[in-house]
This record gives C-alpha cells, sequence and structure tokens, in this order.
C-alpha cells in the first residue's frame, strides 16, 4: 500500500511538472519579480537586528490594548451604533411617509366621491326639471289636441248645418217655383238670406280651420322645445362626465407625483443602507485586526 501511495504521488509530482514546463514562460517572470520585490523589501528589514520587529509588535499590542479598553465587551463601536439610528430614523421616515400618502390618497378619494355626488346631484335636478317641463308641454300639447278635435267637431256640426241649409234653400226654390206668382220675391230674399248665412258660415269656417292650423303650429313647437330640451339635459350629462374626467387625471397626475416621491425616498434609503455597509464592513475590518491582534 505504501509502495502505491508513493507511486501515485510520484505520477502527481511528474504531471506538475509538465504542466510548469508547459507553463515555463509564464512562472519563470513572475518567480523573478516575486525574488526582487522580496529582496528589496528585506532591505528595509534587516535579519541580524531585532529592534525593528520589536517596535512593529509592541505597536500592534498598545493598539489592541486601546480597542480593548475602549469597546470592551459586546460593546459596539460609535459608528456602528449611529449607522442603526440612521436606519431607524430612515424606517421611521419611510413609515410616516407612507401613511401621509395613504391619507392624502384617502382625502382625495373622499373629495372625489363628494364632487361625483354633488354632479350627480346636480343632473338629477336639471333631468327632474326637464322631465317636469316635457311633461308640462305634452299635457299643453294633448289640451291643445282635445281643442283641435273639438274645433273639427264645431266644423263638422257647421257642415251638417250648412247641408240642412242647403237643402232646406232647394225646398224653398222648389217652392218658389211653384209659387212663383204669389210670393217670388219673398222667397228669393229669404233664399239670399240663406246663401248669405251659408257664406257667413263658410267664412266662420275657414276662421276654425286658420285657428286649427295655428294650434297645429303650437303643438309643433311646443314639441321642438321639448326636443331641444332633451338635447340640452344630454349636453349636461356629457359634461359632467369629461368633469369627472378631467377630476380623475388630476387625481391620476397627483398619485404619480407622491410615487415619484416614494421613488426618490426609496433611492436615499437604499444609499444610506449602502453607507451603512460600508461602516459595517469597516467595523468587521476592525474587529478581525482587534482579533488577529
Amino acid at each position: 500500500m505504501i509502495l502505491q501511495t508513493i507511486d501515485f504521488i510520484q505520477t502527481i509530482a511528474d504531471i506538475v511538472a509538465a504542466i510548469l514546463n508547459f507553463l515555463r514562460l509564464i512562472v519563470n517572470p513572475m518567480g523573478e519579480f516575486m525574488v526582487t520585490w522580496m529582496e528589496y523589501v528585506l532591505q528595509f528589514f534587516p535579519r541580524n537586528d531585532l529592534t525593528v520587529y520589536i517596535i512593529i509588535a509592541i505597536v500592534i499590542v498598545v493598539l489592541g490594548l486601546i480597542v480593548n479598553i475602549t469597546w470592551p465587551g459586546n460593546k459596539k463601536p460609535g459608528f456602528l451604533v449611529k449607522a442603526e439610528e440612521i436606519e431607524e430614523k430612515i424606517e421611521k421616515k419611510a413609515k410616516e411617509l407612507d401613511q401621509k400618502v395613504e391619507d392624502k390618497a384617502k382625502e382625495l378619494e373622499e373629495k372625489v366621491e363628494e364632487k361625483a355626488e354633488d354632479i350627480e346631484t346636480k343632473i338629477k335636478k336639471k333631468i327632474k326639471k326637464t322631465k317636469k317641463k316635457a311633461e308640462e308641454l305634452e299635457e299643453k300639447a294633448e289640451e291643445i289636441e282635445d281643442k283641435i278635435d273639438e274645433v273639427e267637431e264645431d266644423l263638422d256640426e257647421l257642415e251638417e248645418t250648412a247641408e240642412d241649409l242647403k237643402e232646406e234653400a232647394e225646398e224653398l226654390e222648389e217652392e218658389a217655383e211653384e209659387l212663383e206668382e204669389e210670393a217670388a220675391e219673398e222667397l228669393k230674399e229669404k233664399a239670399e238670406e240663406l246663401e248669405e248665412e251659408v257664406e257667413d258660415l263658410k267664412e266662420e269656417a275657414k276662421d276654425l280651420e286658420e285657428e286649427a292650423e295655428e294650434l297645429e303650429e303650437e303643438v309643433e313647437d311646443l314639441k321642438e322645445e321639448a326636443e331641444d330640451l332633451e338635447e340640452e339635459a344630454e349636453e349636461l350629462e356629457e359634461e359632467a362626465a369629461e368633469e369627472l374626467k378631467e377630476e380623475a387625471e388630476e387625481l391620476e397626475e397627483e398619485t404619480e407625483e407622491l410615487e415619484e416621491a416614494a421613488e426618490d425616498l426609496e433611492e436615499k434609503t437604499e444609499e444610506l443602507e449602502e453607507t451603512t455597509e460600508d461602516l459595517e464592513e469597516k467595523a468587521e475590518k476592525l474587529e478581525e485586526k482587534t482579533e488577529d491582534d
């Protein structure tokens, strides 16, 4: 077994020798450089005189005593304590800023809800008013239509009376023809009077027709007014929706600004954390030095 291990070590030595021979161009300059700087350093550290080494040992011991006196036991250095205090302050400020951001967001949401409710109430009131006006106009239109129906009925009655009068006139003309000799003149006068009455009735019928046309025009005007009111209600709804959109955009911009401020704070906290990490690394290095001493 021992011979086998010796053979194994020999093979490893041969492999290492082969590698070093292969890397001779790189290894030889490195070795020469190491020899030169070691000889240069040893000039400052004499080999026969131990005073320099004794001074270095005394300095190391004194530094170790100072370190143990200033930071005895588990007491941390001042810069580490300050770093922890800075971290606590950063955490407190971050929490306070988060709370402020949340409070502002809640206040903005409440304001938006209040404004939306006010706008909705205003729109509802305006819509109710327009509906009332439309209903009143519809009632007026119905009344006018009833009046038109009554006028048409009156016209029908007048036409019937005119027809009756025409029939009576024709009968009277027949009687006049029969009684031409006896009362031709009287019958003609009566016929003329009846014709005049018929003409008067026709004129009254024309007047009633004109009034009916005027009433129809008023109904059309009222319908147009109702359509205008509906268009105004739609415009009010669109304006209210646009106002809500603008306010929502303003709120989004404010939230983005708050987010940017939070990101700046996060960057500052990261920088402070980096400084604390650097301080911790320095403290660890000092502790390692003290432990080595």
